[in-house]
C-alpha cells in the first residue's frame, strides 16, 4: 500500500519515472495489486 499512495504521489508531483519505477513494483508485488495498476495507467493516459 506505501507503493500504491507514492505512486500515486509522484503523478501528481509529475517525477514521471518515480511514477513508472512504483507502478512497476506494484506488479510484482500481488497479483490484486495488478489490477489497481491497470486502473491508474488507464485513468492518467
Amino acid at each position: 500500500m506505501p507503493l500504491l499512495a507514492l505512486a500515486i504521489w509522484a503523478n501528481r508531483a509529475e517525477r514521471r519515472w518515480l511514477w513508472l519505477l512504483s507502478l512497476l513494483l506494484l506488479m510484482g508485488c500481488r497479483d490484486g495489486l495488478g489490477l489497481i495498476v491497470v486502473g491508474l495507467t488507464l485513468e492518467q493516459a
